[in-house]
């Protein structure tokens, strides 16, 4: 008998107790465990402890985690294009509020939604939220009437037949504050804002149809069926961190660096100055002269071109000097490869004459 069991003696004399010591080792297989036991450590799903109960997911035999309750994410997670409100290229909302109107975009990706009042609105730095110190976005009643106040993000792709989570931390002197997620078709809604004055998160899940449709984001001021609502001049909206993403929870935001978000706009809307020297067609004169420049990156689709300064012009060799400056055109190259992908920078020329062309231009492709 081996020297750490129990001996007949032991036995006789009612010492029935058996402890780790009197256990040899290696004499215990798996098959002398609870079956439960044995079986979950043959398929592999057994799971580790922890307070409060039994985790979620399930560690398999190739050491990953499976998603058991799709909430599991990795990086990319966030559908929401500028949700940290990093990259503002059309305007300056730092420095004081100002007034906003509806249907347009101050800040990158987002919608000014204005329905019957006058607002403002500023991004506001180094914010503490929900233990995070983050840029957010504040919009003001300046009036009071029955309307809508608050912000939309729309989406060029939808994950079709998927569920979503939509979160957004909201902070709100209103108990009318309500998020929505419109797939096309219906309209979902969070809880409303308790109005307290706090940062409180928002959230809707629902699952989209398996019809591809566009998709919006919104976050306003209004009925619980987006409706318009009275409001008091005064009332106002503060959001951070807005999130869209596969599965039925709302996981921590994912921050993007500056570049990627950036890139991410530029796809919907960019400026930039451009220079180029034009030249006539032909050697006798006369003509539209210019360059092709490649949009950098691809954009959604052809872009509005909007001219933000008179452009300057410079006499480079021969002629009798530029012409006037309301002769300067922009127009869009349309080719085979497609217009979103490069605009045509021309411009009225005449005589041999060189021109030295430098003008701003701004470029929408905004849904």
């Amino acid at each position: 008998m081996a020297s750490n069991s129990k001996n007949i003696a032991e036995l006789l004399n009612g010492d029935t107790t058996l402890t780790a010591t009197d256990i040899a080792n290696d004499a215990v297989t798996a098959d002398k465990l609870a079956n439960s036991i044995n079986t979950d450590i043959a398929t592999g799903v057994a799971a580790l402890p922890k307070s409060g109960g039994a985790m979620t997911g399930a560690i398999t035999s190739n050491n990953t985690i499976s998603d058991v309750g799709g909430n599991v994410r990795s990086g990319r997670k966030n559908l929401i294009i500028n949700g940290g409100f990093d990259v503002s290229q059309r305007k300056d909302v730092d420095s004081a509020a100002i007034s906003v109107s509806s249907n347009t975009y101050d800040i990158d990706r987002f919608l000014a939604s204005i329905v019957g009042v006058t607002a403002t609105h500023q991004r506001l730095s180094d914010q503490s939220v929900n233990g995070k110190i983050v840029k957010t976005m504040k919009q003001i009643a300046t009036s009071s009437a029955t309307g809508r106040l608050g912000q939309i993000q729309k989406f060029e792709l939808q994950p079709k037949g998927e569920t979503v989570t939509l979160s957004v931390w909201v902070k709100s002197n209103t108990g009318n504050a309500i998020l929505f997620l419109y797939d096309g078709a219906s309209l979902f809604s969070s809880n409303s804002h308790t109005g307290g004055g706090g940062w409180e998160q928002l959230k809707v899940t629902t699952t989209l149809g398996a019809t591809k449709a566009p998709i919006e984001a919104l976050l306003r001021v209004s009925t619980t069926g987006n409706g318009n609502i009275a409001i008091t001049s005064g009332d106002y909206i503060e959001s951070a961190m807005w999130q869209l993403e596969l599965g039925s929870v709302a996981t921590d935001f994912e921050h993007r660096s500056y570049g990627e978000e950036l890139a991410l706009c530029q796809r919907y809307y960019y400026k930039d100055i451009f220079n180029v020297s034009i030249l006539p067609w032909a050697s006798s004169g006369g003509g539209f002269g210019g360059q092709t420049f490649l949009h950098n990156p691809e954009m959604r689709a052809a872009p509005t071109i909007t001219q933000l300064a008179v452009p300057s012009y410079s006499n480079i060799l021969g002629g009798a000097g530029p012409q006037s400056q309301n002769t300067y055109s922009t127009s869009v190259n349309v080719n085979t490869s497609g217009n979103e992908k490069s605009f045509k920078l021309q411009n009225n020329v005449s005589g041999n004459t060189i021109y030295a062309v430098s003008s701003q231009l701004a470029f929408s492709a905004e849904l």
